[in-house]
């Protein structure tokens, strides 16, 4: 069952888990260092000024002001802030261009002022208030032709386990949203339960976010629809962190899949296997 939104609970995750996520290697720069930059550059120029919202531990921050670009960090987290800090201190760059803080910070910037927002494994953790705003936030402090890149987690990649997550996926996308609850009865899940070997498993973990706190996931199929809505325009989707076959087996194959598994993050972050293999996506947008 995926679980409500508790800000207190997000908080200490990342604080616990801030030593991962200060270090973690992702796909996810990689894609927008070798294929999104490169596009932002040629429709506005060389000289950027970005901001890398919810920044984490600084490592994508520290390699955009190594590159020239003129990028600054906001980061929430008092653990993953001073990490941040300090990755900044020790690659000689200004500790101001790392800033304390959440959506309130965002808000102080002047309008029409950033060329390029940064949200990297932000929004699925969001609350559904502040998901709902901040895209106006944003909207606000970029220029007229300005670009959002911003990572989602799929609500495919659940479909596609064959575990309890995909039975949540059947519950929460299919079986409330028609109604076919209301007609067939509780009865339903348990017969749905059947057609699957795994119903209720992975055990629930104390470490994956998606047990711990709120997680959004978003359909990748509708993402275009939803930022119009929001006032941004899709130019790129690009799928990353894929899973070939589904998690409970997955470790069997590990090793045979780890090469494998490289050679198709970048190149190949456009094609269609993503929507379901992809346990995230990527989203490269511009200001309307």
């Amino acid at each position: 069952m995926a679980k409500n939104f508790n800000q207190e609970e997000t908080d200490n995750y990342f604080t616990n888990r801030a030593g991962v996520f200060s270090n973690v290697a992702c796909c996810r720069d990689d894609i927008f260092l070798d294929i999104i930059l490169p596009k932002c550059k040629e429709e506005l120029g060389d000289k950027i000024k970005l901001i890398d919202f919810g920044c984490g531990g600084g490592k994508l921050l520290v390699k955009l002001n190594d590159m020239g670009i003129d990028a600054y960090g906001i980061e929430r987290n008092e653990n993953l802030y001073s990490m941040a800090k300090e990755r900044m201190l020790r690659a000689d760059h200004e500790e101001s261009r790392i800033i304390k803080g959440g959506i309130e910070e965002l808000r102080k910037l002047d309008p029409k002022s950033i060329d390029v927002v940064l949200l990297m494994g932000v929004f699925q953790y969001l609350s559904p208030e502040d998901y709902e705003g901040v895209f106006g936030d944003i909207h606000d402090v970029l220029r007229d032709d300005g670009h959002l890149v911003g990572s989602f987690q799929n609500a495919f990649f659940n479909f596609f386990n064959l575990n309890r997550y995909t039975m949540n996926f059947y519950k929460e996308n299919f079986i409330k949203p028609l109604g076919v609850d209301k007609l067939l009865g509780e009865e339903v899940y348990k017969d749905l339960e059947t057609l699957i070997t795994n119903p209720n498993k992975p055990e629930i973990s104390s470490v994956s976010a998606i047990d711990n706190v709120y997680v959004r996931t978003t359909n990748p199929i509708t993402i275009d629809k939803e930022l119009k809505e929001k006032n941004f325009e899709l130019i790129g989707k690009y799928f990353f962190d894929l899973y070939f076959v589904p998690r409970l087996i997955e470790k069997k194959y590990e090793a045979a899949l780890t090469q494998f598994k490289k050679e198709f993050e970048v190149k190949r972050s456009t094609e269609w296997f993503g929507y379901f293999m992809a346990n995230a996506f990527l989203t490269h947008s511009v200001k309307i």
